[in-house]
Parts: structure tokens; sequence; C-alpha cells
């Protein structure tokens, strides 16, 4: 029945977490941290103190160096399929290993084909692979895990430059040099919760496939248990809207663990497949 699916379907949403990645070498958050909550790891109150931001740095780098020699699973080699194939139209990612740069057809740094302005692959907490200044989003640069070896933010290098090009201008032009020099930090290219003018334009994307576009016809849920408060409600309004436009449009969770996402969300879902998604893929 899930390979008539599969067959039949052609315009397939995939919500994905960090199951898919294990078997890659990436470990989840319970493993790395001892914690099972990503909301406190990766809350923006990580920085509110020298020792949490010194123990967020610590973990940031021990993930960046598993996914860094981190190659696509079976489930991603699954998806770039379905990619090329033309039938899966977006991704969601809670996950910040950029595995899906490496899988042919799933890059979340070029556009999805010429309709679609979005890239297939949406990143909803950015990537491990890239470090990035808090003053300017221009200034962005791979992630040097020397740098974050304490709770100390390093300088923009690229900030600095422009500074002293103005310095440099001004001086030149016998003017006075501007008052003021602003040199933004780096952190981990990572959207933190309760940050919320960060991340990806969702809003957009979303008026792009369930507005405009037509509505997804299979959504696939994998690898992940739903705790994000803010993971669920975007789902269930890709659900809902899917849903509601589309009554033939199923939907699927694939995980080992099948846990209640909600008497909402619950009854929505179609098809329950416990295990892990690379035998699924």
């Amino acid at each position: 029945q899930l390979r008539h699916i599969f067959r039949a379907k052609r315009r397939i949403v995939a919500f994905v977490g960090a199951g898919i990645s294990v078997a890659a070498g990436v470990p989840d958050f319970s493993t790395v941290t001892g914690s099972s909550s990503s909301f406190k790891l990766f809350n923006a109150s990580v920085y509110d103190t020298d020792e949490s931001t010194e123990s967020f740095h610590k973990m940031i780098v021990q993930l960046h160096s598993r996914a860094r020699d981190a190659e696509p699973t079976e489930f991603h080699r699954f998806l770039s399929s379905l990619g090329k194939r033309g039938i899966l139209t977006r991704i969601w990612s809670q996950n910040v290993d950029n595995i899906e740069a490496k899988a042919e057809s799933l890059s979340p740094h070029m556009a999805a084909n010429e309709w679609d302005e979005f890239p297939r692959t949406i990143q909803l907490h950015g990537t491990l692979d890239e470090m990035i200044c808090q003053e300017s989003k221009s200034h962005c640069f791979p992630f040097d895990p020397k740098l974050f070896d304490g709770p100390m933010l390093p300088e923009c290098d690229a900030c600095v430059n422009s500074n002293f090009e103005k310095w440099m201008k001004a001086k030149k032009l016998n003017r006075p040099p501007p008052r003021t020099f602003v040199v933004g930090k780096l952190r981990p290219n990572i959207t933190l919760y309760e940050e919320y003018d960060k991340g990806p334009d969702i809003a957009g994307v979303l008026r792009r496939d369930l507005s405009k576009g037509k509505p997804p016809d299979c959504i696939l849920i994998v690898g992940t248990r739903l705790k994000a408060h803010g993971a669920r409600l975007l789902l269930g309004r890709i659900c809902r809207t899917a849903k509601k436009r589309n009554k033939a449009c199923g939907i699927i969770y694939v995980n080992k663990e099948q846990p209640s996402l909600g008497a909402t969300m619950d009854s929505r879902i179609d098809f329950r497949v416990k295990g892990d998604c690379q035998d699924f893929a």
C-alpha cells in the first residue's frame, strides 16, 4: 500500500528530525548531552551566562565534528530519489547537520526548480557548517570550531575590515572619521528557540506551497517526536491546509517510537510505521 502511495503521489512534503541522521553517525541530542529536551539545548537563553554559553559551544563543536564527516543515509538517498523524480516538493528539516547538502537534489542553498524561488530543503534551525555575524547577516563564513573554545564570541573580521575601509576613505577625502565603529560578534549559524526574528522565511514558503501552488498530496513525517511546540504548530498548519485543499492527501508517520502528537494531529495521520526510517527507505 505504501509503495503504491509513492508511485502515485506527485507532490510529497517531508518533515524530518534527528532520527534520519543517527545512522550517519550524528547523535541525537539525548546522546550528546543526556537530555531529551532540545528546547533547553537550543533556547536563546544559552547565551545568558558564560557557563551556559561555554556548554553550548562545546556541544556545537562536538556535533560539528560528527556532522562534518557524515554521509547521506539510506533515507537521505530515498528523499534524493524522490527529488530527482520531481515529486518531492519540500523538506522541512529540524536538523542542523546539513547532510542534505551532500545529497543530490536536496540542496538547502539553491532553488528547488525554475518555478520555485525557495530551496527544496528548508533548514528550520540553520546549519552547523556556518558562523554568522550578529550585526550583518551578509557576513557569513564556514564554521571554525577553534573560535568557539570557551564562552567568548569571536569578532567578525568582515566588520573590522569594513570599518578600516571607512576610516581610510574618510582620511583620503580629508573628512572626520565615523564617530562609532560597530564590530559584530560571530555565532554558529543556528536559529535558537525564542529567536523570532531569525531563521528562514517560513511564511513565504507556506504561501508558496499552500496558497499559490498545488497542495501536497502526501506528507511524510520522519525521525521526530515533535516535542518542540513551534515545529508541532508548523506541521499542524501544513497538514490542516493540505487536507482541506486535497482530501486525498495521505499523511505518513515513520519513527522508532510512536508517541501521541496530540489528539488533532493523531486524527490526521493515515499511516503509522513503527521502526527505523532506514529500513523504511
